[in-house]
């Protein structure tokens, strides 16, 4: 899955590294602001709902990246075992 290893043949790849670039930085923003006790008692709610979608926004692209790797070295092992079986036969 070329689309998320930032492959430049892709334009929607590009825009998954963009979007995963804000989503990190707007996340370190967020944790430097928190840790001013002024702005977070103010928006503690807010930085903890931004904390749960941003885990789960990662968990989501982690979960894709693994499948996309898992159908890699499915093709990858499926082409070994083809020059497996002509090498030995």
């Amino acid at each position: 899955m070329e689309i998320m290893d930032g492959s430049p043949k892709h334009a929607i790849s590009r825009y998954v590294e963009w979007l995963i670039t804000v989503v990190v930085l707007i996340n370190c923003t967020a944790v430097i602001l928190d840790s001013v006790p002024e702005i977070h008692a103010l928006y503690k709610d807010f930085f903890h709902e931004l904390e749960f979608w941003s885990v789960m926004f990662f968990t989501a692209e982690y979960i894709i990246r693994v499948w996309a790797l898992g159908a890699h070295l499915e093709g990858a092992w499926k082409r070994v075992g083809a020059i497996s079986s002509v090498r030995l036969g």
